[in-house]
């Protein structure tokens, strides 16, 4: 995926999410309350390597083998506060240079765990 119409460089979209979340003091919002939230976080500055702890796996010859990963989408939301509009929406390479872009960057990593 790339900002705009045609390939660009440095344009790249690596987190495309958007949907709605409760914004509600107390997080127990009705449907009708929910708010429209947006994120395409790209650009060269939005790279971010995902490291995952050491884990064993057994690989036998002739069969197929499975790792499970999990990712806890509500963890892109740490650290940002979600009752500011202008919060939820990060949509072009600009946007990608602002303080929610970078603090969802820095969460990436924390989304990922193998499942037990």
């Amino acid at each position: 995926m790339w900002f705009g119409n045609a390939a660009q460089p440095q344009g790249f979209v690596f987190l495309n999410v958007q949907g709605k979340i409760d914004t509600t003091a107390l997080a127990n919002g009705t449907e009708n309350q929910m708010v429209p939230f947006a994120y395409r976080i790209g650009t060269a500055a939005g790279i971010k390597p995902v490291a995952m702890p050491d884990q064993n796996f057994s690989v036998f010859p002739d069969q197929i083998e499975y790792v499970h990963l999990v990712i806890n989408y509500m963890k892109i939301f740490k650290g940002i506060d979600l009752s500011k509009a202008g919060n939820l929406s990060v949509q072009s390479t600009t946007d990608n240079s602002g303080s929610v872009a970078t603090q969802i960057v820095n969460n990436i990593p924390g989304m990922f765990s193998y499942e037990k």
